[in-house]
Formats: structure tokens, C-alpha cells, sequence
């Protein structure tokens, strides 16, 4: 999640953290992603920038940079002149994504 809470929580220290631990590893890495890997989440946990020795993923797995919702809810504003689009448009093109 992002925004001020989980800032105040400590997110950015944690997050390093786990940047830290997982290059610093030294023993067999090995991913399963079983649903969706979005953004740092996916690279912190042993994505395919640290090179581990096994990736493997569920055949309706997800991997990219931002899941749909985030995209539009970034480029919706844009291409609606920074008007919220009606919803039933948002959700169509949620699912063309």
C-alpha cells in the first residue's frame, strides 16, 4: 500500500531491509509466484533482477511493473482532461488491460 501511514510504519526502512537481506544471500534462491508480483514487492522478494536459481509461476500469475487499477487510475486522469472517468469506462478498461 502506499501513502503516509505505512510511511509513518516504517515501509521504506523495511523495504530496505529486505533489499539488503536478499543480496546478501549466499544460499539457492528460489521464486514461486502463485498470483501477482508488482513493482519493488516483486523485486525484493528474489524477482529476476537477483538472478535466483529457480523462477518459477502459476499459469494465471501476474508479473509486471503496476497492476491495472494503479495504471488507470494514473493514466485516466490524464486522458480525461484530470476528470475522474465514469466508472463503468474505468472498468472497461481494466479489462481490456
Amino acid at each position: 500500500m502506499v501513502g503516509s501511514k505505512v510511511e509513518h510504519a516504517g515501509i521504506i526502512r523495511h523495504g530496505a531491509k529486505m533489499l539488503h537481506v536478499m543480496a546478501a544471500a549466499t544460499v539457492p534462491k528460489l521464486t514461486v509466484v502463485v498470483r501477482k508480483g508488482y513493482g519493488a514487492g516483486y523485486y525484493v522478494m528474489c524477482g529476476r533482477a537477483y538472478e535466483p536459481d529457480l523462477i518459477v509461476a502459476w499459469p494465471s500469475a501476474e508479473i509486471s511493473v503496476m497492476g491495472a487499477d494503479g495504471m488507470v487510475g494514473i493514466a485516466a486522469k490524464k486522458l480525461f482532461g484530470g476528470m475522474e472517468p465514469p466508472p463503468e469506462m474505468k472498468a472497461m478498461i481494466i479489462k481490456q488491460i
